[in-house]
């Protein structure tokens, strides 16, 4: 949230003027605003070591102000016979 900022409004609790922006619900301070630590506190562990990450994960790396994960690739791995090493039984 920008700095000055008390609150944050859905749309949906807004009308367009030709000046703006009019609320049409009462704007609390803190209103919307998830403050740090709210849903996860310091040292947590919030995805154990070896954690898929799929489209559910990256929401959350991403609110906890986390740019970059290392991460390991998925195996690739391909098998094939040269020579006649192998035969039929």
């Amino acid at each position: 949230v920008p700095e000055g900022c008390e609150a944050v409004v859905m749309q949906e609790q807004t009308e367009q003027t030709d000046n703006g922006v009019r609320f049409t619900a009462e704007v609390r301070s803190g209103q919307n605003i998830r403050r740090r630590g709210e849903d996860i506190s310091a040292g947590a562990v919030v995805f154990p070591a070896g954690t898929r990450l799929t489209s559910a994960e990256l929401p959350v790396i991403a609110s906890l102000g986390i740019a970059e994960v290392p991460v390991i690739r998925k195996v690739r791995v391909a098998l094939f016979s040269t020579g006649d090493e192998l035969q039929l039984p």
